[in-house]
């Protein structure tokens, strides 16, 4: 009897055992044991990029879905949620279908500048414009929108600068333009003022003249990376003497510091810029021998990409540059012998095809600045 009765407790006691073994084993998401989950037989959850499944009482995993998609209780891993009607692709705006998949295209965004199913751009008003200044202190826009290359006369700027380095009245040499819509007009005697582009208004910007040699430059505001709406104005110039010979440097937008960067190679007219909001640097260097526009590397001053343009017809009497839609316009006043005057024209250039177009011509402007912000297209459409 006694050995019989302690046989049924080590029987018991191994089928005790073997009930917790199996137990255990139906288990498939420790997850759920370690946060103490309950769950209905049937029911399904999304936690952050997994699907689950309530089994038996425990959560057991269904779908693990990719870093680019959305869990979604019913539908699993999908590409965008049905809930909301438009959503972002990357940086392109689309319709999300029933099914979770992306549909048509509604807009294509600037990069970084899809956020939350819309186009988002914290920019100023008119700030897409290319805006311009020319030796008579007039400020206009230019829109190149649509083919119709829209010159308008917005009038005259009034600003306190000093004399010329060459002596005389000091008029405009450069111009550029933040993503506030607000020309930073730099004039040949090396002050730099902030222009308010609706109503003209005039201040000085505090820049300190003569930093590091750079007396006269061209300008250009770029992009610190992509999708990012942070940017630095970089500079190529020196001494208002010798305009053909310089270095580039960058101007920081809070405190004006100037700090060289490299030279600059050596070119019969030094370079004008412009910049884009995928964090590009471009020039233009005129010329009637050497002449070209370049993708600059913004850490050494020198051409990273150079692509050759036509040489000019005459003498370089001014010039400006702008970027705008994936084109780059080029504003130049060359004595041209064959008319026995200044012409002003406007030319587009293409990166894609190399081709240059004239779009104006004999303007009433000799234009010494373009400025165009970070906020402008990055691509047509």
């Amino acid at each position: 009897m006694r050995g019989s009765a302690l046989w049924l407790l080590a029987s018991l006691f191994v089928m005790t055992l073997g009930c917790s073994a199996n137990r255990s084993n139906d288990v498939e998401d420790p997850y759920a044991l370690a946060h103490g989950e309950e769950c209905s037989d049937g029911e399904l959850s999304c936690g952050g990029n997994v699907r689950k499944q309530c089994v038996r009482g425990l959560w057991q995993t269904r779908n693990v879905c990719l870093p680019t998609q959305i869990c979604d209780t019913k539908l699993g891993c999908i590409a965008c949620s049905p809930r909301l009607p438009k959503q972002c692709d990357g940086d392109n705006l689309r319709i999300c279908q029933s099914d979770g998949s992306f549909g048509d295209l509604v807009q294509k965004c600037d990069p970084g500048m899809c956020k939350g199913g819309t186009c988002i751009n914290t920019c100023g008003e008119n700030a897409d414009l290319v805006y311009l200044v020319d030796e008579q202190y007039r400020l206009l826009s230019f829109n190149p929108r649509d083919g119709k290359n829209e010159l308008k006369l917005l009038g005259n700027i009034s600003c306190p600068a000093g004399p010329s380095f060459g002596g005389g009245t000091a008029t405009p040499f450069s111009m550029s333009v933040d993503r506030d819509a607000r020309a930073w007009v730099l004039y040949n005697s090396g002050e730099i003022f902030w222009v308010n582009t609706k109503d003209l208004s005039c201040k000085p910007s505090g820049f300190v003249t003569r930093q590091n040699g750079f007396e006269t430059f061209g300008m250009g505001f770029v992009t610190d990376g992509l999708g990012t709406e942070a940017e630095t104005l970089f500079v190529t110039g020196g001494s208002f003497l010798d305009p053909g010979k310089g270095r580039m440097a960058q101007v920081d937008k809070m405190s004006l510091m100037l700090t060289p960067i490299g030279a600059l190679p050596n070119t019969e007219y030094g370079p004008e810029l412009t910049g884009t909001g995928r964090a590009e640097l471009w020039a233009y260097f005129p010329g009637m021998s050497d002449c070209f526009i370049a993708r600059m590397d913004k850490t050494t001053g020198m051409p990273a990409q150079k692509y050759p343009l036509a040489s000019l017809p005459g003498t370089v009497r001014a010039w400006a540059f702008a970027h705008w839609g994936g084109r780059f316009y080029m504003f130049v006043t060359v004595f041209d012998p064959a008319l026995g005057r200044n012409n002003s024209q406007v030319l587009m250039f293409s990166p894609d095809d190399g081709t240059v177009t004239k779009i104006l011509d004999n303007l009433p402007y000799i234009i010494v600045g373009a400025g165009v912000s970070t906020c402008a297209p990055v691509i047509i459409g």
